[in-house]
């Protein structure tokens, strides 16, 4: 008898495993254009939406970002974008 609930709670383990292991969803990468977009759009939503709430929140009237060049912030870099490579947008 305890033969038989051993292949029992075998079986029962190995088909829980296989069947997770089948149910796994494929994640699909994007393409660098993409991807870069999909950042862009999120970093200006932050901005235009988080941004003014906190500043609001905390009194704020100015806000200062000191920036280097090829050290630029992300806010900064927002005006240039990574679909274009970091160049300009004119």
């Amino acid at each position: 008898m305890r033969l038989i609930h051993w292949i029992y709670l075998t079986i029962v383990i190995v088909a829980t495993f296989s069947a997770s292991s089948s149910a796994t969803v494929a994640v699909e990468i994007l393409p660098m254009r993409d991807r870069a977009e999909f950042i862009d759009s999120i970093l200006a939503k932050r901005v235009e939406l988080l941004l003014p709430k906190l500043m609001n929140e905390h009194k704020l009237d100015m806000w200062v970002i000191i920036s280097r060049e090829y050290n630029e912030d992300p806010v900064i870099a927002q005006g240039i974008t990574t679909a274009n490579n970091n160049e300009p947008n004119d």
